[in-house]
């Protein structure tokens, strides 16, 4: 397993490595603070804390890597959003993040998409003539 990069090891070098797999790199508290920003949460452990932010590592490190794949698949060597997209487009196990992190789409296919799921009848669509009219009535 490779490690994150840290401050202290900006490429994740051996001082990285030789840290025990319980060690954090994101603080406790501010996950602490980002998880007590929903109302629906009155306090939460500290233990509770450390869980989410030691998965939150391990997600950002998986996913990382599985984009990192995809980088690599094409010969590239900078990590890009596609990468990342293309990573959670192939592993089921992200499923959750494919309207987080969806692949890009030229804007005529999106909108051909949500036309497809939500069709608008042509005589409610406006005119260019009909919203200048309007405009200028404004």
């Amino acid at each position: 397993m490779s490690a994150i990069p840290t401050e202290s090891s900006p490429h994740g070098g051996p001082e990285a490595e030789n840290k025990s797999a319980a060690a954090l790199e994101l603080s406790v508290n501010r996950i602490k603070s980002m998880i007590k920003q929903d109302v629906e949460v009155k306090s939460i452990s500290t233990e509770a804390c450390f869980a989410v932010a030691k998965a939150t590592e391990l997600l950002v490190a998986d996913l990382t890597q599985r984009g990192a794949r995809v980088m690599f698949d094409e010969s590239r060597d900078t990590l890009d959003y596609k990468d990342v997209a293309g990573a959670v487009e192939e592993y089921t196990g992200y499923d959750f993040l494919d309207d987080v992190i969806p692949q890009k789409i030229p804007a005529a296919v999106a909108v051909a998409r949500m036309l497809k799921k939500n069709p608008v009848q042509q005589e409610e669509l406006p005119t260019k003539k009909q919203q200048q009219v309007e405009n200028e009535e404004q």
